[in-house]
Order: C-alpha cells, then sequence, then structure tokens
C-alpha cells in the first residue's frame, strides 16, 4: 500500500540524514497526508476524520446502497424473498461509536422501511497482521413479507468461508493501481534471502534486469546496496564461493516466482595468486 510505497522510503531518508528538515505530502487517490520531520524534536501529533465511520442512520453509505438496490430488485418483479449482499471494501460495518451506528442499527432501519427486505449479508475483508480474511454477518427481517427459508440462510451463513483469503484491504488494493510496481501483478520487487549456500531473488526481477527494464545499480541497491551493505552477489565473491547451481522455486499463490542460487564452499581458485617469496 502507499505506506511501503510512499512512507517507508520517506523515513529512510530521514533515517540516513537525520539532520535535515524533510516534509512528505501524499494527495491522491482518496488520501490526504502530511508527515514533516524536524531534527531535534520530541513529540508526534496526529488527526484525521473517521471516513469510515456512520454519523447518520438513514445518510451513510450502507443504507444508501441497500435503498437502491432494493429498488432494483423491486422493479424486476420476481417474487419470494428479496435480499442483498453488501460487500464492505474499506467502510466499517461492525463498530460503533459514540456519535456513530453500526451495520445492525443501519439495516434494522432498513428492515423497519422495507418488509419486501428479507435478509442482508455483509461482507467485508478483515485486516489482521497481514492477512485479510473474508468475514461475513446475515441478517434477517423478521418483518419480512417473504421470509427467507432456513436452508438458504444456512447457505449464506458459510459462503464466506469458500472465499480465498484476501490479499489486501480494499484501500490498499485501489491504492495499489497507481503505483507503478503493481500494475503487472504483485511480485518480489527487490525481495530476498541468503544464507551460507544459497541466494533467493525475484524471478521476475531478475528477468527484468536481463531484459535492460532494469539497470544493474538498481538491481544492486534493492539487494543490499541501499541497506547498507555489501550486494549479496559480491559477498559471495568475496568470500571465495563459486556458484554451484540454480533452481526456480514456485509459489502459485503469487504472480512471481523465485530463483535460487546454489553456491559451493570456498574454492582456492576464487583466491588471489601470489608468487612464494624465496
Amino acid at each position: 500500500g502507499f505506506v511501503t510505497t510512499r512512507v517507508e522510503p520517506f523515513l529512510r531518508e530521514c533515517q540516513s540524514s537525520p539532520e535535515t528538515t524533510r516534509e512528505l505530502k501524499i494527495a491522491d487517490s482518496g488520501i490526504d497526508v502530511e508527515i514533516r520531520y524536524a531534527p531535534g524534536g520530541d513529540s508526534l501529533t496526529a488527526t484525521h476524520p473517521s471516513y469510515t465511520s456512520s454519523y447518520s442512520l438513514t445518510r451513510n453509505p450502507l443504507f444508501n446502497t441497500l435503498k437502491r438496490k432494493l429498488d432494483q430488485l423491486k422493479r424486476t418483479g420476481g417474487k419470494g424473498a428479496h435480499g442483498i449482499i453488501a460487500c464492505a471494501g474499506d467502510y466499517d460495518l461492525r463498530a460503533s461509536s459514540g456519535g456513530t451506528f453500526d451495520s445492525s442499527r443501519i439495516i434494522a432501519e432498513a428492515f423497519r422501511q422495507n418488509s419486501r427486505l428479507s435478509f442482508v449479508l455483509t461482507l467485508w475483508s478483515e485486516d489482521s497482521f497481514g492477512a485479510c480474511p473474508i468475514r461475513s454477518r446475515l441478517y434477517r427481517n423478521a418483518r419480512a413479507s417473504d421470509i427467507l427459508p432456513d436452508d438458504v440462510a444456512v447457505a449464506l451463513e458459510t459462503l464466506a468461508t469458500h472465499f480465498p483469503t484476501a490479499v489486501n484491504s480494499g484501500i490498499n488494493a485501489l491504492n495499489e493501481l497507481d503505483f507503478w510496481r503493481w500494475k503487472r501483478g504483485r511480485y518480489f520487487y527487490g525481495s530476498f534471502s541468503m544464507n551460507k549456500h544459497e541466494i533467493r531473488v525475484s524471478a521476475r526481477f531478475l528477468i527484468e534486469l536481463l531484459a535492460g527494464r532494469t539497470t544493474l545499480e538498481e538491481f544492486l541497491a534493492r539487494h543490499g546496496g541501499d541497506q547498507g551493505f555489501l550486494p549479496i552477489f559480491e559477498q559471495k565473491l568475496r568470500a571465495g564461493q563459486i556458484l554451484d547451481g540454480a533452481r526456480i522455486e514456485r509459489d502459485p499463490e503469487k504472480d512471481d516466482d523465485w530463483v535460487v542460487f546454489h553456491f559451493r564452499e570456498w574454492d582456492p581458485a576464487m583466491g588471489s595468486l601470489r608468487a612464494e617469496e624465496e
């Protein structure tokens, strides 16, 4: 999301030059953030409106959507139970606090005003430690002119369990569309790992280097050069380790794979030749 693409590079710049005053402003794609770094400061202030909460029972995104969709259902002339599946994105369907209304109260008001509405199923992705599982809650209208059958209710209550885990929250997915890196899919740009005998790098980032789309300077920077230590392949050279083989490590859940380079133990052929002094 924008934290990774915009905020983290700004923080790295502040860390590299702590004596320099810096400012970051982001005002696009529904984001309006301003961060200012001042050397010697010892306080932090932040304010923001809660744009995901509802401050009116009938003037909010959820109620407006229910009303609009129910009008569409009525025009179909269909018989039987009428229901709506509401996908939340980043709109807060659950929590309520002082002066706000949660989904239960909003949907109850929609039921009160519309006896044709038999049920509402809410779906949302729950951002939890990097994973975004899909959650749901079924609301049934006891006053509906057509009551939702129990077997259909059971199917709806388990619907979310059939969805794969989302890879991002709604707002972060939207923001990623504006970042060049993700326009070709979610790949391991600049990610790597290394141990004594192996180096793992992004297969797509490597082929971009070989194709000339990425410069050697950028490739080296993303693999250790911009983190204050020697690029990873330079480390193997200095350790006297020769490339012994390579393989592709597939990741079917991602838009990228890993290229794994294997290095043998120190090889005398990698050392400098020196004449023996008599």
